[in-house]
């Protein structure tokens, strides 16, 4: 309805200035009474008068095929108009579509606003799992290096020579010497 009023509207105030433009230049110079019985006028004979009297017919020939033109015009947007009836019921729509929109535009900013609440906390959620994962790979490193500690002592206490057989001897020796001194 808005789109057919806003291209008939600039149509219309057109043709109604153009009507006016015509029928004022048709009124003539100044206010003179018009003639209450209707006469033959009569025959011009000046030239001046006779080219005047053939641009006024030549006019006043526009103007009524202008009428014409506007007429078929009005007829036309009138068929294309659209009734009251089904704009009213378009505004009621559009009203309504209003409204859903507006229902909507409000659960979309809560949504939003749940969004970024939501990426706030899985932020501070990814920043305690990167400390806890940075102080789990702090302590892993620290009992690597005990580790690797633990196995280079292994290592060493591995390449020794095996003194357990010369000690059980020694034991056994300093058993008997034990022995054989105390039946003195």
């Amino acid at each position: 309805m808005i789109e057919n009023l806003s291209t008939v509207l600039p149509i219309i105030t057109v043709t109604s200035l153009v009507c006016l433009f015509l029928g004022w230049s048709m009124r003539g110079p100044g206010a003179k009474p018009t003639p209450t019985k209707t006469s033959k006028p009569s025959p011009v004979t000046d030239k001046g008068q006779q080219d005047r009297v053939k641009n006024l017919e030549a006019t006043l020939e526009k103007s009524k095929a202008a009428h014409k033109q506007l007429k078929s015009e009005l007829e036309v947007l009138q068929s294309s108009s659209v009734t009251k009836a089904a704009h009213e019921e378009t505004l009621a729509e559009l009203a309504n579509a209003r409204k859903a929109l507006d229902t909507e535009s409000k659960r979309s900013s809560a949504i939003d606003a749940d969004f970024k609440k939501s990426q706030e906390t899985i932020k501070q959620l990814n920043a305690r799992n990167n400390d806890a994962d940075k102080s789990q790979k702090d302590r892993r490193f620290a009992l690597e290096n005990e580790l690797s500690k633990v196995r280079g002592e292994l290592a060493v206490l591995q390449n020794r020579p095996n003194d357990s057989v010369a000690l059980q001897q020694e034991i056994e020796r300093l058993k008997e010497s034990v022995a054989v001194s105390t039946r003195y």
